[in-house]
């Protein structure tokens, strides 16, 4: 797991000082100050080598409208430390360093932030910074992190109450009804792509009721007898904010490898859950806006990852591109 350090008790690295250089007049010289925010008046990360699946994800975490001031309304005291400069107490690192970065992208002046410290807490040194990885993979073990670092504290259920959600996996008999259910809790949903041309779709067959019968017949504890029955997965309640991943990266045994399905897929601006959900799910009348899409440009082993994100909070300022534009 190339993110497993983040669960480890290494004792936290403190980023190094900037360095300076002495000239031959005896001045000396630090780096240039950092260049301030464009015209749109919002504030990029620097990729660190090949961070920028980690750079996306961050992106859309900071524009969450649940998550930013939840994680800002922490006070240090939360975090475990008396303040940000007291190292000597527990503190913790990864919703810190997270909740440090969040306020400099909303108060500094600057085109671009680095997000060295934020990695650092994470246990990452040497080629973690310059190795891509896959960005549901980071989302799921970064949430686990946060959620095992303010465990005991106010925020322990910060991240179950924006983004955790339920599904049952049903086992209906046909003959007395009987159903057997079990619940999961999920913070992302995986989605089939092939074959299916829309989200809908996908949903559908994610969600579609299997027929047991003939030769593959259920036994009903009730009927106590091979019956038909039916089969498959509901959505059972729902978060405020549903992260769905699309599947497009598998592995090809056939051809020893792992491959990528680019084919185009089609998603709406506007979501309605409740044909996927059981009967009594909550949360199944609310309807899901698009607000971000995460996008991986290139082949199975390497790329390049970017983001489009709503501007929740009206912070850019944006203007039509020019008609010449083809980018």
């Amino acid at each position: 797991m190339f993110l497993a350090s983040i669960f480890d008790d290494a004792p936290y690295e403190a980023e190094g000082s900037v360095e300076t250089t002495t000239t031959t007049s005896g001045k000396v010289v630090g780096p240039a100050p950092p260049e301030p925010r464009g015209r749109t008046r919002l504030v990029g990360l620097d990729n660190l080598g090949s961070t920028c699946y980690m750079n996306s994800l961050l992106q859309t975490m900071y524009y969450t409208p649940a998550l930013r001031p939840a994680l800002l309304s922490l006070a240090p005291s939360d975090l475990g430390a008396a303040h940000y400069d007291d190292r000597s107490a527990k503190s913790r690192d990864i919703p810190l360093e997270l909740q440090r970065l969040f306020a400099n992208m909303m108060r500094l002046d600057q085109s671009s932030m680095r997000t060295d410290k934020l990695t650092s807490s994470f246990g990452w040194k040497g080629r973690q910074e310059v190795v891509q990885h896959d960005v549901q993979e980071l989302n799921r073990i970064l949430f686990a992190a946060i959620e095992q670092s303010l465990a005991s504290t106010v925020g322990k259920n910060m991240i179950r109450d924006i983004y955790c959600g339920s599904m049952v996996d049903l086992l209906k008999c046909l003959s007395c009804n009987r159903t057997r259910e079990r619940v999961e809790t999920f913070y992302d949903l995986t989605l089939p792509i092939s074959g299916v041309p829309d989200l809908q779709t996908s949903l559908a067959r994610y969600t579609e009721l299997e027929l047991l019968s003939g030769d593959n017949k259920y036994r009903c504890e009730g009927c106590q007898a091979l019956v038909d029955a039916e089969k498959g997965l509901r959505v059972k309640s729902l978060p405020p904010v549903l992260t769905l991943s699309i599947n497009r990266f598998s592995y090809d045994y056939e051809r020893g490898q792992r491959v990528k399905d680019d084919r185009a897929f089609a998603f709406p601006m506007v979501l309605d859950m409740k044909p996927y959900c059981t009967a009594d799910a909550t949360g199944a009348d609310e309807l899901y806006h698009l607000y971000s899409v995460v996008i991986h440009r290139g082949q199975a082993h390497g790329g390049h990852y970017h983001a489009y994100i709503r501007d929740q909070y009206n912070e850019g300022v944006w203007e039509k591109p020019p008609a010449d534009n083809k980018n």
